[in-house]
């Protein structure tokens, strides 16, 4: 079965939307977006838009007065991701999980997902939707809701 690059994310960004919405496991969430982040910011990339990895790293230098290195952003940002996804270091096992990670890692996904098609599907638009309105400070200071 071919498959293109696109699809392979969409599908793994959609199933992580059904996962959130229902409530299921934020994990499995987490691991999904993940994949599907990393191709969608390639693929936004290339197509000469600013992914969510970059604008992090953007954010990091901002905040850290300094340039970062993309390994050292990559690092701070992809920690808990590749926790989720490796098994190389004992010291690792067991490790801290902070279930926010995993929404951050589903609006960076989505985000990038909007960037490379220009919208979101249906399911991809209520999880958005759900973001904001439960995770508010996740959205920039202009889309917070006003309290």
């Amino acid at each position: 079965m071919k498959i293109s690059k696109l699809d392979a994310a969409r599908q793994q960004l959609e199933v992580a939307c059904h996962l959130f919405l229902q409530k299921e496991s934020i994990l499995a969430v987490h691991t999904l977006s993940g994949a599907a982040e990393e191709i969608l910011g390639k693929l936004a990339e290339r197509a000469s838009q600013q992914s969510m990895f970059q604008r992090m790293k953007v954010a990091g230098e901002s905040m850290f007065g300094r340039p970062v290195s993309t390994k050292e952003v990559s690092e701070l940002i992809n920690r808990t991701r590749n926790a989720l996804k490796h098994a190389n270091d004992p010291a690792e096992d067991p490790f801290s999980y902070n279930p926010d990670h995993g929404f951050v890692m589903l609006l960076r996904a989505l985000v990038n997902f909007q960037l490379v098609t220009g919208g979101l599907s249906e399911v991809m638009e209520k999880a958005w939707e759900t973001l904001k309105a439960t995770h508010p400070l996740f959205l920039p200071p202009g889309q917070r809701p006003h309290t």
